[in-house]
């Protein structure tokens, strides 16, 4: 080969591995961003009783819906800790799309010990624990991710937030 064919073949073959790359790439992201399908309770059910406001069946139905509710999904809070106004709806900035709730929490003293005051809370009401990091925590549960930020100092609320999720992050 000349010179010439070398460089040719190096440029087709940078060529392809961004080509495979971007490809897997795009899988990734089409896998993550994949609906999550769940079951619905059939008519017999529903007219045997009524379901209650925070059952797993309705929590797909705030994030559909986008209407914010009044307090976490399916939480407990502990004894001296509530949720501090209205809580807000979260935008992916990326997509521009929704993305899930956040609520401030003020649990007095232990705001900046948030994981280890709600932590064991979730796990005692059947979350499953994902992960911890740095100030922050993540915990599943049927379909939605509760994560916690503890708060700079005790003196100010720490935050909860809640996403559909099909498993831990």
């Amino acid at each position: 080969m000349n010179m010439n064919q070398k460089g040719f073949a190096n440029i087709i073959l940078i060529i392809l591995v961004v080509v495979l790359v971007g490809a897997l790439g795009y899988v990734t992201l089409v896998k993550r961003l994949a609906p999550i399908e769940h079951s619905q309770p059939n008519d017999s059910q529903n007219a045997q009783s009524p379901t209650p406001v925070n059952t797993t069946v309705n929590w797909q139905a705030y994030f559909d819906s986008q209407n914010l509710p009044s307090a976490p999904l399916g939480v407990v809070l502990p004894q001296n800790c509530r949720v501090v106004g209205a809580g807000s709806k979260m935008v992916d900035l990326a997509y521009k799309t929704f993305a899930g709730f956040e609520w401030s929490v003020d649990c007095g003293s232990r705001n900046n010990k948030a994981r280890g005051t709600l932590g064991p809370a979730l796990e005692q009401q059947g979350w499953k624990f994902c992960d911890s990091q740095t100030a922050t925590g993540h915990w599943w549960k049927n379909g939605v991710i509760t994560g916690i930020a503890e708060s700079a100092g005790a003196s100010y609320p720490f935050k909860v937030w809640q996403q559909s999720g099909t498993d831990c992050p």
